[in-house]
């Protein structure tokens, strides 16, 4: 669970020109937009399944989460930036 909340917080992608957060529910991580909320499954290590397609997250040298990308469908590694990364 600790390294679950080490991936919480917001993130946005100029790309997309959306914002997204990463929440816990229930003691599982959650992908929030709006009132949308989505399940994010363990697959291996930072990278979890969602309906359709695939949350890989990306960590800094000293092992801060600061991304993450979405690949669904037609779309492959859309990158969202943590806002507020603190080491």
């Amino acid at each position: 669970l600790a390294e679950l909340k080490d991936l919480l917080g917001t993130y946005a992608s100029r790309d997309a020109q959306t914002t997204m957060v990463v929440a816990l529910h229930d003691d599982k991580l959650v992908l929030r937009r709006g009132p949308e909320s989505l399940d994010l499954t363990p697959i291996y290590a930072d990278a979890f399944s969602i309906p359709g397609g695939i949350v890989t997250f990306r960590r800094n040298d000293k092992g801060t989460p600061t991304s993450f990308t979405v690949s669904v469908d037609r779309v492959w590694s859309l990158p969202f930036g943590k806002e507020d990364v603190r080491d």
